[in-house]
Parts: structure tokens; C-alpha cells; sequence
């Protein structure tokens, strides 16, 4: 493995945690998100969200 490719490896994550900060804002619609996720998916990464509906009767 080339330096190069290590140094990449050693900085995925925090490209990841940026990705991951935006995805989690509360301001943003699910259509809003998935359209983020889909335009930082690259190779070898893929984002994907998904929202938890809770329903409170009480």
C-alpha cells in the first residue's frame, strides 16, 4: 500500500463524521437528506438514511 493510500484510509472518517453531522440536523426534510447522501456516495462509501417515525398517544 502506497503512502498515499494509507494516509486516504487514515482520513475517511472524518469526511464520514462531517457527513454524518448534516445527515443527523433537524431542519433538513428525509427528501433533503437522501439527496445529500446520494450526491457524497462515493466509491467506496455509501450513506443511506432512513427516519424513525415515533407516535405519541399519551
Amino acid at each position: 500500500m502506497s503512502d498515499a493510500a494509507a494516509y486516504a484510509c487514515d482520513n475517511v472518517s472524518t469526511p464520514v463524521e462531517a457527513v454524518q453531522a448534516v445527515l443527523a440536523r433537524d431542519d433538513l426534510t428525509p427528501a433533503q437528506k437522501q439527496e445529500i447522501a446520494q450526491g457524497f456516495s462515493a466509491r467506496g462509501l455509501e450513506f443511506d438514511v432512513s427516519e424513525q417515525v415515533c407516535v405519541d398517544q399519551g
